[in-house]
């Protein structure tokens, strides 16, 4: 084996030096990439119990099915929404517009009558979503208790509007910001206690039974009157 020289020594030393340079940040990587699952595992251990628990917590199941019935509605209006602010819009500032794309006058002004149709859309849907809320949510949770749904549902949605301004100035009026997503946090909780409080009164037997000879439909009916007297004027 030949004897190394100095100058060889000193080129072998930046060699390994070199090799170390690049090689250090694959080893920070693989460290950052070993803490973060080990953090990882022991966020899944203590999340996941909380979570499996939450899953399973009948409240929690209301909300999560009361917004999947929810789901067309948000869907319809979500696309018409799309088509007005994307498809339909030429005007500046828009995404067309930053592609040099331009149109003449009238067509704008055509589509922006096409758009009147699309805002309707929004209206009757992502428009009424607080309105629709703690029916659908009232609607599960009272599927949860094995009571009415649908007497539940009724009650949530008219106890919605009970405690719904009617007035606007000096105007008889909703205004449309209570029927909206701004005002959807109210219907869930409106939904979750009107139909707590239904089902308490329905095992309370604090109701008109009628013989068995009466319609089902006309018998369920007057089973909610007496809880439905009580939820309202509790509303009120």
């Amino acid at each position: 084996m030949y004897p190394v020289c100095h100058s060889e020594r000193n080129i072998l030393f930046v060699i390994l030096s070199v090799k170390e340079i690049y090689i250090f940040p694959y080893q920070v990587f693989y460290l950052r990439v070993f803490i973060m699952s080990g953090a990882i595992r022991s966020l899944e251990r203590v999340i996941l119990p909380v979570a499996v628990t939450l899953g399973k917590q009948i409240h929690v199941n209301a909300i999560k099915n009361g917004f999947i019935r929810l789901m067309p509605l948000t869907l319809v209006g979500a696309i018409f929404v799309l088509i007005n602010n994307v498809l339909l819009s030429f005007g500046e500032g828009s995404f067309f517009w930053s592609m040099g794309i331009r149109l003449d006058v009238n067509t704008l002004a055509s589509l922006e009558q096409l758009k009147v149709i699309g805002g309707s859309v929004y209206n009757g849907t992502l428009g009424i979503m607080s309105l629709m809320t703690p029916f659908f949510i009232g609607m599960a949770l009272a599927e949860e208790r094995k009571v009415d749904a649908l007497a539940a549902g009724l009650l949530s949605l008219a106890s919605f509007m009970t405690v719904t301004p009617f007035t606007i100035g000096d105007v008889s009026a909703i205004g449309a910001n209570w029927l909206g997503g701004a005002n959807i946090i109210s219907g869930i909780i409106i939904g979750l206690v009107v139909a707590e409080i239904f089902t308490f009164i329905i095992r309370q037997n604090w109701v008109i039974r009628l013989p068995d000879s009466v319609p089902e439909s006309v018998s369920r009916s007057f089973t909610a009157l007496i809880p439905g007297f009580i939820i309202l004027f509790m509303m009120d």
